[in-house]
Order: C-alpha cells, then structure tokens, then sequence
C-alpha cells in the first residue's frame, strides 16, 4: 500500500509538468514505468515493446523485429507492482516484456494473436492459474517458462505457431484445451502435436505414461523438459528426438522409441533413473547425441534393446555398466511394492527415493532395478534408531549413518520397518571444536565412541579428547552457561582429556593456537581429478592446515588420475608456469596455500588435433600458437577450456564465438583475427565485432596491465575480460560504459561488468567497497577472480548475475544485508566460492535464489527472505551451516537433499516464524532439520530500516539512536537474552558468537543479525 501510494504521488507532481506516465510510439506501447495495480492498456495500444516491463541486462543486439527506443529509462529489473492486465486491443507482446512480474495475478488477452519469446516467463504468482487467448495464432519459445501455478490453458485463435514449449516448467497444469477447429495443433492423449501428428510439440504434466500416435515421428525441442510424473514415453515411429526435450524429467523409468535415429543435445539430461531403453528397430543407431552425453546415465539398472550387434558394439564403448540387448524388450519394466513403516509408530516416520531424485510413498511401485534409499526420520531426543528388517531379514543401514538405508538393485516386493528403541533418561552432551583445521575434539563412553548429541545415561561417565593438529596446541575448554554465553572453566586450560559423569545437558567447545613460530599450510587439489600431497625437505608428511614450524623447504607433490596430468599450479592465489609433478617452496616464513588443478591428457592424441562437428569447433587442447581451421565457422562455449594456447588467430570463415571459449588458458598472449574476416576483427590482442561496437575477448594472458576501451564500443562481452589476470585496471570511459578505480561500469543500468583480478604480491587485504549507485553484478564480473577477501556490495544493488562470482576462492567475507534494493541471486552466482563464511540476506525483498548459487560455500548461517524461489542445489555442499532463518510463512520449495550435506545436521537449527514449525517440519528439504525454533520476529511483516548504528568491538556490541527504543537480543537457540530500554546509546557485553538484535521504535521494528 505504501509503494502504491508513492506511485500516485509521484504521478501528481509529474502531471503539472507535461510527464507521461507512459510511451506510446506508433501504437507500440514503449515503456510504461509507473504501471501499478490493476492495469488497461490505453486503447491505442496494439503492441506492447520487447523488456516493456522487465531489464533483459543489457539489450542490445536483440534479434527482434521490434527496433527497440533508445530511452535508458527502459532498461530496468522487473515490475512487480501489477497485479493484473487487461490488454484490451493489444495484438501482439514483445520478447520478455513481462518476465518475472510476479504480481501478476490475471490476464485478459481477448485480441492477442502473438506473444513473444519468454514474454511472460517466471511470471509465477500462487493465483495466476488461468489462461485463456481466443485470438492466439504465434506462441513464442518459453512465452510462459515457469508459470508455476498454471492449472488450466485454454488456446482458441488460429493456432499457426508454436516455438519451443511455451509452457515448460508449469508441473500443475491440469486442463489444456485448443478449441478453434482452424489451428494447426491438436492435443491428444497428454500431448500438442502438429495437426497432421507427426510432431509432438508439448507433452504434458500430470501424466505417468504418454503413448504418441503412429503418425508421430519427432519429439520437439524441449517437449517434456521438467515434467516431473512422466514415467512411461512411447512412441512406435518416433525418429528425432529434439534438445532438451526430456532433460529434467526426473520421474523417466521407460522409453520405448524403437525406430530412433537421431538425439538432440541433452535429451535426456539430468535423470537418473531411465532402466529401459527400446530402439530395437533402428539398424544404424550409433550414440545417443555426441559422445552420448544425451543419453541416459549409465547404471546397473539400465537396459538398451538395440537392432544388432553393430548397434551394441558401438554403445557398448560408453554404457559399460549398463546392459545391452539384441531384440525387442519382452514387456514393460517390471514394477515391485514397496511398503514401509516404523516400530514404534511414535518413535518418527520414514522418507524413501529413487534416483531422480524421486520420492517414494509408502504402497508405491518402483522399476525393477531401482537403486531405493531411505531413511528414518526417528525423534531423537525420545529414541534412538536400532536396527532395519527388510522381508523378515535385519540389515545394516549406511556406514556411520545407520538410519539410511539402501538398496541397490530392487528385484522384489519389500516389507521394510525400521526398529528404534526408547532412550534411558539421561542427559545430553553436545561438544566440538572451534577449528577443525587446528584440531579435533572426541569422545568415548563404554569403550564406545560418543557423538556430539548423544545421550549419557544417568550415571554413565563420558571422556573427552581434544587432539591439537601438528603446530598447534589446546587454550579452553569453554561450555554455555545459562545466558546462552560460552564460558571457559580454568580449571580444564590447556587440558586435552576430560571426564565427567553429567547432571544435566551440556554444550561446549574446545580452542586451540597455534604454537610460537609456525606458519599454516594448507593446499587443495580443485579439478576432483587427482591428489596432492605435501612434505618437508627431510621428508616429513604435512597434512592440510598443519602448522609447521617457519624457515621450512616444502616439495608438494601432484598425483593426477589416470588420463590425466598437471595443469596448473597456483600459489597464494599466483598462478605458476611449471607443470612438473613436484612444486618446491623454499623457506616458507608465512602462511602457505597451494592449489593444483589437474587436466585431461590427451595422450591418444598426441598432436593436439582439433574436435570438429560439422562446422564446429567443439573442443581443442591446443599447444603454442596455433591458427584456427578454415572449415571452421562457429567456435563453441569452453572451446579451448585447460590448453596450453600461447597464440591464435581467428580465421576468416568464423561466423560465431561462444562463451568463455579461453577459459583456464593462462598463458594466451597473442589473439588475432584474418583480415578476410567478414564478422570479427582484432586490435591489439583483443578481438572485436567487424564494426567496433562489441569487445568479444581478449587475450588472457593480456601483455599490458592497463586495457583500454576504444570509444566504439557500445557493448562487452560477458567474460570477456574473465581469466586475464595480468589486467590491472581498464581505462577509456565512453557514451556507453564508464571505469572507476579500474573497474567497468555499463552506464545505461549501473552494471559492474568486470572486476580486474590482477594481485599485487603481498597485498594488504582490505575491504572492496563498490560503488554505491552499481544495481547489477553481471554475468562472470568477478568469476574466478581470486583478488577480493572482504567485499561490500553496493545498497543499491538490485541483481547479482548468473555465475557472477562462480570461482572466487579467495572471498571470505560479504556484506550484504544492507541490500534492501537486492531481488535476485543468479545461478550459480558464488558456487566455487569455497571460503565464504559470510552471507547476510535481507530478512525480504529477494525473490530468486538461483541453481547451485551457493554450492560448495563455508557459510555458517543463512537467511531464507520470505517469498523467495530457491533454484535446485542451491545449497549443497554447505558442510558448515549451522544456523538457517527462514522468514517466510510458507516453506519455499527445495528438493529433499536441499540441506543434505550439512555435517552437524542433528545440531543444526533453523528458525522459523510462529505457528509455522509444524509445516516447516513436514515440508521437502526443510525436514531434514532436528531442530526447528520457532521466532516471533521472524513473522514479522513489514521490516523497516530505522536511524540506528551498531558497531562491535573486543566482545562489546554498541548501539545507538536518536529515538527512544526498546532492544532485545536474542542467541542463536532464538532465547531472549537481554530486554532493555534506551535513549541514545547502550553497550552490551556478549561472548563471542552471533545474536539477532530486535530494535522497536513505536509500531516499526528492525531486525540485524551481529557477530562478535
């Protein structure tokens, strides 16, 4: 109501002034800025402009036949403030114009023949369920990606086109109906086909198995993509099978296609579970797409019927666990119950999935060779888990792990019950270490190990261990005390074994220094494709995160996998140019880290020959300087990915380049295009589109430390600057880009396209502000930039990108709860990031957190903003969560292994608003917590930013107010620990750790997590 109310102010200051609220050229409705609420479009409106509504990141270059106005008032994120559209006599709706306007609640399109590529995608509010277009003809690709509530599709034009499925990822879509006798689709039997059947356009959700008619030869680019119930495809003359068309499709058991020829890229991407596969019929059939990457996993599980014995020789060399038959399968995949239970029934209930992954209900059928998984979700506080009976047989569960268990291979009924056995009264203890890396903390009870969490019964004694790691040595043994503060007993300094017979719950943990003289060496092989090991010159083994003492000479030692051999070393963030087995470091007098990355050896080829597809340039590791071929006209994404290039020149025939096509090629410094060439030219080892207006790439190992940007570029490539490490700063501002303090800036959207990432050897790590106005981090800005360790992001931020920080191993800290602007969170955006421990989300306001965001991040405590959409994996990896606040009064939605990889799990706590612990606690992904506290201040509404400081130092928490207000701080169990009024300024003193600070003033409250 608020913003709605600035809105119409806003409106009357402006009307006096001869400002429209709207541009409107030629009938074409240009931008409309102001839009709120309920909206008509004017009646002179018949078309509405490409990105009217939402910011495409940059638009320039669209292929659209719409020539875009050039007003930089266009180019803005999503408007969310509509809540419904009557588009009155408007025909035609342009490329993304309503993308991500998630308000959007309903539509009225009685006149709209054409809407445009993902015009409406991720336009996925709860009520927009209807959609009806009685004059539709064109429907573009994606035109309603993600549509996530849509539950009925009625389409009554004169259906001529339909792109890719406009309707993908819209799993709730019951009813899809195509009235008009004169459309050029039909939908039969849960598919859109082509009016004459031969094509398959759009197979639908809610269907376990689909069977296309004879007629049906081609299954369109992205048919099934994410329908998730699709268990069953058939299709007896099927031949082509298009990209992506059943990738996501996580439900896919059985695919009888017997006369398929030809596989589209991914097709039958990112499942897991495919154990039938007929192409019996098709004699020529050699690969599932290129190298077979389009196929089905290759499992156990899996068969292939094939035509011959050509046929099963070629798959053979790639489907080596998989099994591979000559002949028609002789039925359908058998299908076995699976029933399960626990005993007692109050002791918890149990979760069970197949690869996909997908979930398994109790009396559900399973395909014969399912790899089954499940585990009991016991209360353990009142019980413990004891034991799985599988058909009247006790089986062992998962090593360390004992309440999951799986079962590889399902080739009968199973009766499964998992056993728990009530705990004695006791109490329970829970320990750690504060820093693995110095030193571990264990535990025995009985000549038994003894978790953390675990019960002492009353009367048994438990002893602890504290094990320093080489270097290091044990300070306090510190234990909470009951203000929730951790306290150190004198009487255990310095102890490393302790043994207590306890009378009531304890928590507590144990610290470690480093001994007098040492420095740290820590070291990681990245490419999981091979080990690294470390030891002193006298031969002396050193561990990970071993102290050593100072003045050492180091030989590190590589250890590539089979197939494959030293890339790269780098050492405290330097890359180095040796590729020797073994990198020496002598006199090590500060702490050391050292990265390896290990890369295919190409040792069939010993010539570094070139991977062409058709026109293609797929792959190339490519020695010295090198000159691309002349059949070459599209170079594809990663094409050069790990070669030692040291020179390239483009040849004339090359039409297109991919993304990132040098990435990990450290060592480019010559980068040339043929003067012949119709589509790119080069200046100064840089490459250019033939008319000066796009930088595509430079050369990575860039001779110069300063790049500067001609005055004819009007756009930059995303990732052109990406690897160039050398480049330290980039100079040249123009009509379309500005630098400050050396970083690029795009003028029109105050996007930060790059961050250089040149290293100063030795360089005082500090604080990175970036500019204040900057509202987007673009695509790979800092990707794989190792320079940032502490960086601030700017208030205004309203958009970090896709990949924009994938790979910066260096980054420790991120301040961004301030970020009040910020929406969305892109894929990828910080996986790789394998050291940041900070990460603050505003309590609202983000409405995406994107796919693997932050896979494989040290982050310890997270928010989850109300009303935000979680991409898949977004957390996995995060071994070190340990605190989650989730703000919403719904769940967000996240698969089952969301936060499966959080090492303390069963002392993990998330924190959730009131009266919403029961539906957390059932919800997919949000179960796997143990520990579920519910907070009033996270139900809070309306969160407002008031005129309050807080400053910490040496344990003391400051704030101060020009307003009288009441403070509470609460610990991270969510218990209210101080409750005090102030006038101006307060101190506090706290025991290290983090709390959640509550500031009231009259009705307005504000929300700020510290850490001491």
């Amino acid at each position: 109501m608020k913003k709605n109310a600035l809105f119409i102010l806003f409106a009357l200051i402006l009307l006096p002034l001869g400002l429209k609220a709207q541009t409107i050229q030629n009938g074409v409705l240009v931008s409309w800025p102001m839009a709120t609420g309920d909206i008509k479009m004017p009646d002179e409106v018949v078309e509405i402009a490409p990105n009217c509504f939402f910011e495409s990141g940059g638009g320039w270059g669209d292929d659209d036949d719409w020539e875009g106005y050039n007003n930089p008032g266009a180019f803005r994120s999503s408007n969310n403030e509509i809540t419904s559209v009557d588009f009155n006599n408007v025909k035609k709706i342009g490329k993304e114009a309503f993308k991500e306007c998630r308000g959007i609640k309903s539509v009225k399109m009685p006149h709209v023949e054409e809407i445009g590529e993902e015009a409406f995608a991720s336009c996925d509010n709860q009520a927009l369920k209807t959609l009806e277009l009685p004059s539709i003809k064109v429907l573009g690709k994606n035109s309603f990606f993600s549509c996530s509530s849509l539950e009925s599709v009625v389409l009554g034009g004169e259906l001529k086109t339909i792109a890719k499925n406009p309707f993908s990822n819209c799993p709730n879509i019951k009813e899809f109906k195509i009235t008009n006798p004169q459309a050029q689709y039909l939908v039969l039997s849960g598919a859109v086909l082509t009016k004459d059947k031969t094509t398959a356009l759009i197979l639908l959700p809610g269907y376990e198995k689909i069977t296309l008619p004879s007629e049906t030869t081609e299954v369109a680019e992205g048919a099934a993509q994410n329908v998730k119930t699709l268990k069953i495809i058939t299709g007896k003359s099927v031949k082509v099978i298009g990209e992506n068309s059943f990738a996501s499709a996580d439900a896919l058991e059985s695919v009888y296609l017997p006369k398929l020829e030809s596989v589209g890229f991914f097709s039958f991407g990112q499942i897991g579970g495919i154990k039938l596969v007929d192409i019996h019929e098709s004699e020529n059939f050699t690969s599932f797409g290129s190298n077979n990457i389009s196929g089905p996993s290759d499992i156990a599980a899996l068969t292939i019927y094939v035509a011959n014995e050509t046929v099963k020789n070629a798959l053979a060399k790639h489907y080596t666990r998989a099994t591979i038959k000559i002949g028609a399968p002789e039925g359908e995949l058998t299908k076995y119950t699976v029933n399960f239970s626990v005993n007692p029934v109050e002791a918890g209930f149990i979760e069970a999935w197949i690869a996909g992954p997908v979930n398994v209900n109790n009396g559900d059928q399973v395909g014969e060779g399912s790899l089954l998984k499940l585990e009991c979700r016991y209360d353990f506080v009142n019980y413990e888990f004891s034991h799985w009976i599988v058909n009247g047989e006790r089986l062992p569960g998962s090593e360390g792990k004992p309440q999951i268990l799986e079962i590889s291979s399902v080739d009968k009924d199973l009766t499964i019950v998992a056993h728990c056995n009530k705990l004695p009264e006791g109490n329970r203890i829970f320990f750690k270490s504060a820093n693995t890396m110095a030193g571990t903390v264990t535990a025995v009870m009985d000549g038994k190990p003894f978790n953390s969490s675990d019960l002492v019964p009353n009367g048994k004694s438990v002893t602890f261990t504290a094990t320093p790691q080489k270097g290091y040595e044990v300070t306090d043994w510190l234990f909470e005390n009951s203000d929730g503060q951790y306290v150190a007993d004198p009487a255990l300094k310095g102890k490393t074994t302790w043994t207590v017979t306890p009378t009531k719950p304890l928590d507590f943990y144990v610290s470690f220094e480093r001994m007098s003289g040492s420095v740290v060496v820590k070291y990681r092989e990245l490419s999981g494709n091979g080990k690294l090991t470390a030891k002193m010159e006298d031969g002396t083994a050193i561990v990970d995160g071993e102290a050593i003492p100072r003045g050492k000479n180091l030989i590190f030692v590589a250890e590539p996998n089979p197939g494959y051999k030293v890339g790269t070393w780098i050492i405290n963030t330097e890359e180095q140019t040796s590729t020797e087995k073994e990198l020496r470091v002598n006199n090590v007098i500060a702490d050391l880290e050292v990265f390896l990355v290990c890369r295919q050896d190409n040792h069939e080829d010993p010539d570094h020959q070139p991977v062409i597809e058709g026109n293609t340039l797929i792959k190339w590791d490519a020695v010295g300087e090198v000159v691309i071929p002349d059949n070459v006209k599209h170079i594809a994404d990663f094409a050069f990915k790990g070669a030692n290039l040291v020179g390239l020149t483009i040849s004339a025939g090359v039409e297109t380049i991919g993304e990132l096509p040098f990435m990990f090629c450290g060592s480019l410094k010559k980068l040339s295009v043929d003067t012949n060439n119709k589509h790119f030219t080069s200046v100064d080892n840089a490459v250019y589109t033939k008319d000066g207006k796009e930088l595509v790439q430079i050369a990575t190992a860039y001779p110069k430390e300063v790049f500067t940007l001609p005055k004819s570029v009007e756009k930059v490539r995303m990732g052109a600057f990406t690897f160039a490490m050398p480049v330290k700063k980039i100079e040249g501002a123009n009509d379309f880009f500005e630098t400050i303090d050396g970083m690029l800036i795009r003028k029109v959207d105050k996007a930060l396209i790059h961050y250089p990432s040149f290293i100063e050897p030795g360089q005082k790590v500090e604080l990175i502000q970036l500019p204040d106005d900057i509202k987007k981090i673009e695509k790979y800005a800092c990707a794989f930039n190792f320079f940032p360790q502490k960086l601030q992001l700017p208030q205004a931020l309203e958009e970090v990108a896709d990949y924009a920080f994938n790979g910066a191993a260096n980054l420790v800290e991120l301040k961004i709860d301030h970020c009040n602007n910020l929406k969305r969170i892109g894929d990828f955006s910080f996986k790789g990031c394998f050291k940041l421990a900070s990460f603050e989300l505003p309590g609202e306001g983000v409405t995406y957190i994107g796919e693997q965001a932050l896979q494989g991040t040290a982050i310890v405590s997270l928010n989850v903003p109300k009303k935000v959409q979680i991409g898949a994996n977004a957390f996995r990896g995060c071994q070190s969560l340990a605190q989650v606040f989730s703000y919403g009064m719904v769940p967000p939605i996240l698969d089952d292994l969301a936060f499966s990889d959080i090492a303390d799990i069963d002392v993990a706590v998330l924190h959730v608003p009131i009266g919403t612990k029961e539906v957390y606690a059932k919800a997919a992904g949000w179960k796997a917590f143990k520990n579920i506290v519910e907070e009033e201040d996270l139900s809070v509404e309306e969160i407002d930013t008031l005129a309050v400081k807080f400053s910490t130092q040496n344990g003391i928490l400051t704030i101060t107010t020009l307003t009288p207000s009441f403070i509470t701080v609460y610990n991270m169990a969510g218990e209210a620990i101080k409750r005090m009024s102030i006038q101006e300024e307060t101190s506090i003193s706290l025991a290290h750790g983090q709390y959640v600070v509550v500031v009231v003033q009259g009705d307005k409250k504000e929300i700020r997590k510290v850490i001491l």
